[in-house]
């Protein structure tokens, strides 16, 4: 099952997307809005918040930044995918 996902992220084209689409939370002054989005992408809602042991505030804040530097929705089903595959891409070598 897992070797459909394995290949998308270690394709040249998933990584050259990653590289765009995840560009304006580069940097290490911005290390925590990724943070905070690979965990909202693993566990989403409330559990967000738990598993960075914020408050709900904070992660709710965080996801906005990430929202407006990105330009897309979070709630969109398609969004959430294609970045969870662009993040996974660019943590493997």
């Amino acid at each position: 099952m897992g070797r459909l996902p394995a290949a998308w992220q270690q394709s040249d084209m998933t990584r050259a997307f990653a590289e765009t689409a995840l560009a304006p939370l580069g940097g290490p002054e911005h290390a925590h809005l990724l943070t905070t989005l690979r965990v909202f992408l693993e566990h989403g809602g409330s559990a967000t918040a738990r598993a960075l042991g914020l408050r709900r505030n904070t992660v709710a804040a965080r996801l906005r930044q990430v929202r407006e530097r990105l330009g897309v929705p979070l709630d969109d089903p398609g969004n959430r995918l294609a970045l969870q595959m662009a993040r996974r891409a660019m943590s493997t070598p």
